[in-house]
């Protein structure tokens, strides 16, 4: 029973590791975004824990992502979404952070509101593969 239960669990770690990644990934990321940023780091939809790795302050007291990216967590925690988010937009933070692909369940008026604003205000600066999908780091663009 031991030895089953050891290689289950190192069935699931390897799973975590291949779906979510090692770590190193963060760490490359962290360390370009850290080069960077002034003001608060905007991690959307993933990886909050970029804010820990780049000793950023917090535009917001929802932090955990999927308080303001998940279609489960819309207006759950008490705040208004959509209002939130355009709250952090206008504060025109420096550095965002996102998925390249929709994550799942995602809250879809602030999934736009999100794109819409990197299209228009930001060029992407970096892409780090972790695990199964890719992340972004945007910069704003210098006068807008």
């Amino acid at each position: 029973l031991a030895i089953m239960s050891l290689v289950a669990a190192k069935i699931v770690i390897y799973d975590n590791v291949k779906g979510r990644g090692d770590g190193a990934a963060i760490d490359r990321m962290a360390a370009v975004i850290e080069k960077r940023l002034t003001g608060c780091l905007f991690v959307f939809d993933i990886e909050p824990v970029l804010y820990y790795k780049t000793n950023s302050c917090f535009n917001s007291r929802y932090v955990f992502s999927p308080h303001l990216s998940s279609f489960w967590e819309d207006n759950a925690a008490g705040v208004n979404t959509q209002a939130e988010v355009r709250r952090i937009l206008d504060g025109k933070p420096q550095l965002i952070v996102t998925s390249a692909d929709i994550e799942q369940q995602p809250n879809m008026a602030t999934w736009l509101m999100v794109r819409r604003e990197l299209e228009l205000k930001y060029r992407r600066i970096y892409a780090e593969k972790i695990g199964y999908g890719t992340r972004l780091v945007y910069e704003r663009l210098p006068g807008v």
